[in-house]
Formats: C-alpha cells, structure tokens, sequence
C-alpha cells in the first residue's frame, strides 16, 4: 500500500496481471520495458449510531449496534441488547434517515400508541425479523453485495421490538439507529 491507497495488481509491457498477485517474474531472455503498479482507494466502512430508543420492560430501552466490517462483500451483524427475552423483533433496513413514505423523519410514534418517547428514525425498506434470547440479545447477519457501486453508501437501520411489558398501548419499542457507512476497495 502507499498512504490510503492499496494495491491491486501488475501491469507487465501493458498486459494486466491477475488482481492480487503480489510478485512478477519474466521467462528467461525476456526483458521487461515496462513495469507498473495499480492502487486502489480503501474507504472504511463504520457504524455511527444516532437517534433514541424507547423505554419498554423495567424501563429498559433496547440498545442498537454493528458487528464486522461493514465492506462490500462481507457480512454484518446487526445486534440489539437491552430488549425483552424471548420476544419477536423487526430490523428495518432503509435508505433514508430524513424521509419515509414522504414524510420527515424522526417520526414520533406516540399517534399509534407506542410512547410518545418512541421515535422512527429511518425508512422503512425492507424488515427482517427474528426472536430475542432468554438475555434479550439477538444478532441478524446481513451479508453486503460484492459491488463496487456501493462504496461510500449508506444504510440506515433501527429495531422494533414486542415488548409486553411496555407501559404503552401497543407494546412495541423501538432502539437507537445505526448509519452504517459501507466500505471497501475502488
């Protein structure tokens, strides 16, 4: 690597060389007139939480994270702690941390009975569900495609949780978001 950039492959007389090769080597009575290197840009990917959760159960509010390197073709590892045990959950995966269906965001969900302190703070795109562990904890991988184009994206996620023993009408409680800044190699 020199500085942020990272290197990608040879170019020997012009011809490229496979991507990654780390040495270069002529046939005998071969005399190489040109030599050069290709470099990569590396942007780091990293999770920025933003945005409150609600309280639910004994006044806890369920905290949101990330797990892994958040870089193209890798896997992340959305968790949330601090929910109810053994509850059902949503993660909601969005594009957007300002609008959802047209209006602004955060939305305070307190119109639909949820608390007035419980807040949507990113666009509903796509939710994957699963179910807490007897300590509250649960993990969802979701893997990020392998695409150049997605560099320097973001995705914007946050957790709703069924809490029943929410102080609320409808026992849902949402966690902080999380802005994952996705990275990798151009």
């Amino acid at each position: 690597s020199v500085g942020n950039l990272v290197f990608s492959r040879w170019y020997l007389n012009s011809f490229a060389q496979p991507i990654g090769q780390a040495t270069i080597s002529s046939s005998p009575g071969f005399n190489a007139a040109l030599i050069e290197a290709e470099y990569l840009t590396h942007v780091n990917g990293s999770f920025t939480a933003f945005c409150t959760g609600c309280p639910g159960t004994g006044a806890r509010i369920p905290v949101h994270g990330g797990a892994g390197t958040p870089e193209i073709g890798n896997t992340v590892g959305y968790r949330v702690t601090d929910a109810r045990a053994f509850s059902g959950g949503s993660l909601y995966l969005g594009v957007s941390r300002t609008t959802h269906n047209g209006s602004p965001l955060p939305i305070n969900l307190g119109f639909l009975g949820m608390g007035t302190s419980c807040l949507l703070c990113v666009s509903v795109d796509i939710a994957l569900s699963f179910a807490t562990d007897a300590a509250g904890v649960a993990t969802v991988n979701v893997p990020l495609p392998n695409d150049v184009n997605l560099i320097d994206g973001h995705l914007f996620t946050q957790v709703a949780i069924i809490d029943l023993g929410a102080c609320t009408t409808v026992p849902v409680v949402h966690s902080n978001a999380l802005d994952t800044l996705i990275g990798g190699n151009r």
